[in-house]
C-alpha cells in the first residue's frame, strides 16, 4: 500500500523542535521513526501524513502549523 507524501516547513519543525527542547533523535523515537528519517523531513523531504501528525502530536502543535494549506483539486482532475 503506498502512501501519499505531503509537503510540508521542514524548517518549522525543525523551529518547532529546538524550541521545545528536543533532539532530532528524541522526537524520531517517540513516533517510530529513525533518526536519519527525521533528518530528512527536516532536510524538506517529503513525509506521509501519518508521520507528520505524529511529529505535530509529539510537539503538541497543530498540524496546519507544519503542513501548509493545500488547495482542493477537483476529483475529476485526479489521475
Amino acid at each position: 500500500m503506498a502512501f501519499l507524501k505531503i509537503n510540508h516547513s521542514g524548517e518549522t519543525i525543525k523551529k518547532i523542535r529546538r524550541e521545545r527542547g528536543r533532539t532530532q533523535a528524541d522526537v524520531a523515537q517517540a513516533i517510530g521513526i529513525t533518526r536519519s528519517s527525521m533528518g530528512h523531513i527536516e532536510g524538506n523531504r517529503p513525509a506521509s501524513m501519518k508521520v507528520l501528525h505524529a511529529i505535530a502530536r509529539e510537539l503538541d502543535v497543530e498540524l496546519v502549523r507544519i503542513v501548509p494549506a493545500v488547495p482542493a483539486v477537483p476529483a475529476a482532475q485526479v489521475s
